[in-house]
């Protein structure tokens, strides 16, 4: 089984780096995984670079976005049928108002 510390893969992925070679080539003559090797070099990039991750190049600040609420109607809505007035909310529900609405329809 080969090493996975990651200091193990730190000094390949430097290695690598290094050689000029492709993936594949490199893992052939290290003896390693060419599909983990890749993945261990896309990790460990910055520090490859002699960087730690609070030493990148181009951090990003933290920012916030202010999120408004959006206004609700206060009035609610009237309905007038012939002599028959109806007021719903603005968050009413509509399958309740159909069914308000069959309850007239067949009364008259």
């Amino acid at each position: 089984m080969a090493p996975t510390t990651k200091s193990f893969w730190l000094g390949h992925a430097r290695a690598w780096k290094s050689s000029g070679l492709c993936y594949r080539d490199y893992a052939d003559q290290a003896g390693v995984n060419p599909r983990t090797l890749a993945w261990y070099v896309s990790r460990l990039r910055s520090e490859m670079d002699g960087k730690q991750e609070s030493q990148r190049d181009d951090p990003l600040p933290p920012s916030f976005v202010e999120v408004l609420p959006t206004p609700r109607l206060s009035e609610p809505i009237e309905l007038r049928v012939r002599d028959v007035s109806i007021r719903l909310p603005v968050d009413f529900d509509e399958r309740a108002l159909v069914r308000v609405l069959a309850i007239l329809e067949a009364r008259s």
